[in-house]
């Protein structure tokens, strides 16, 4: 009993809990054909890697060939990725300007953001990438799960593919918890520019578990072009975020798990409550009416689900307003269940929902029963019993 108390009290804390995003690089400097800053560069041909107007470019060339830069972040946060607590998330913005991105394969197109390699050698490494790049007539964003490098096609496992991108502007944000080994991959594109990666909400597929490498110490990160010879094309790279320092997460709740009400009320008002709320970022959530014994429509005015929304850096609780219906039905007591569902916005718009998050309203009914006096038995005498018989004018007692 006690190991099962201390497993659900860690899943709990874990809901709430993610790891920090760390701009890793923004590559805000001046233009230069050395990349700088910890990197480190493997090139096919000189100057293919570089800082170009406060971005990294990685360049083709006259030669087939595979650019890539690369950064050991082990001392960032724990990169045996099961290792942690807390959701880890990624996030960055990519592009690349080859009409037709169609894969790993020498000669072909395609590009990576490389969440997690176990090798710097990223033609021999196991571990996980974004990419962009895909043989076919459909050209999405995928995660990707890679063996033994990206030099084939064939060494790549599309976990999450979704989207036909080819040369947007594409913002991209990969979610990973340790408790499950689940990821999640969202994405938006942009035809003329970037947006902030960490604001991006739109999800891409479905989550999916994948514990491959997840036991492996995966300690490089980087940015990766697999190109052909054509001259002038290029892959971008720009606010490379990787796991940080913990912090709380964005959650709705209720501000009880429950309460009771006289059906003569009128109205009740269930407290809906934030934590964490983000500065600049509001935060909404659905209300439901799940179930209970009472009726919509009937024991209360009928209810159809309620949007909650917090504004930016606030905390006041919200209220959805429950109007009671007084009746003179002799019912007893009722209930209604509400549940709070589609959570959005938050920090990092990884707001869920928290604990508690389901409350019942208890509607207490107010209505007594009639009674009647149907006989009277009056002795004469002053010795024998007096008797008054009593029933119930109704169908309940």
């Amino acid at each position: 009993m006690k190991t099962f108390l201390q497993l659900f009290l860690i899943s709990v804390f874990s809901i709430n809990l993610l790891l920090a995003q760390s701009l890793l690089d923004g590559f805000n400097r001046a233009n230069n054909t050395t990349v700088g800053n910890n990197w480190s560069e493997i090139e096919t041909a000189a100057n293919t890697a570089e800082i170009n107007t406060n971005r990294l470019q990685l360049n083709t060339n006259t030669v087939v060939g595979r650019e890539w830069v690369y950064q050991d972040i082990s001392a960032q946060y724990e990169t045996i990725l099961t290792n942690n607590s807390q959701v880890l998330t990624w996030a960055c913005n990519m592009r690349q300007s080859y009409p037709n991105p169609d894969g790993f394969v020498s000669g072909k197109y395609g590009i990576l953001f490389v969440l997690g390699s176990s090798s710097s050698d990223f033609s021999t490494a196991n571990g996980y990438a974004v990419s962009i790049g895909k043989d076919g007539n459909v050209f999405p964003v995928s995660l990707v799960r890679f063996n033994g490098g990206f030099d084939s096609d064939a060494k790549i496992s599309y976990l999450i593919s979704g989207g036909s991108f080819k040369t947007e502007y594409t913002s991209i944000k990969v979610n990973y918890n340790p408790d499950t080994d689940t990821w999640s991959l969202y994405a938006e594109g942009n035809p003329t520019t970037f947006t902030d990666p960490l604001n991006i909400s739109t999800q891409i597929g479905s989550q999916v578990i994948d514990a491959t490498y997840t036991s492996q110490d995966l300690i490089f990160t980087g940015a990766y072009y697999n190109h052909g010879n054509s001259s002038g094309e290029n892959a971008l790279f720009d606010n490379l975020y990787i796991p940080g320092t913990a912090v709380p997460s964005t959650s709705i709740q209720f501000a009880s798990s429950s309460a009771f009400v006289n059906e003569s009320a009128g109205t009740y008002n269930i407290q809906v409550a934030i934590s964490n709320p983000d500065a600049s970022n509001a935060t909404s959530a659905d209300i439901v009416l799940t179930g209970g014994s009472a009726t919509n429509g009937s024991d209360i005015s009928s209810y159809s689900t309620q949007t909650v929304t917090f504004p930016a850096n606030s905390s006041s609780n919200q209220t959805v307003a429950i109007s009671i219906t007084n009746d003179v039905d002799l019912e007893g007591p009722e209930n209604l269940q509400f549940e709070i569902q589609n959570v959005s916005g938050g920090i990092s718009n990884n707001a869920q929902a928290g604990v508690p998050g389901v409350f019942t309203l208890n509607i207490v009914d107010n209505d007594i029963a009639s009674l009647m006096i149907s006989e009277v038995a009056d002795p004469s005498d002053n010795t024998n019993y007096r008797f008054v018989e009593l029933y119930n004018n109704s169908n309940s007692a």
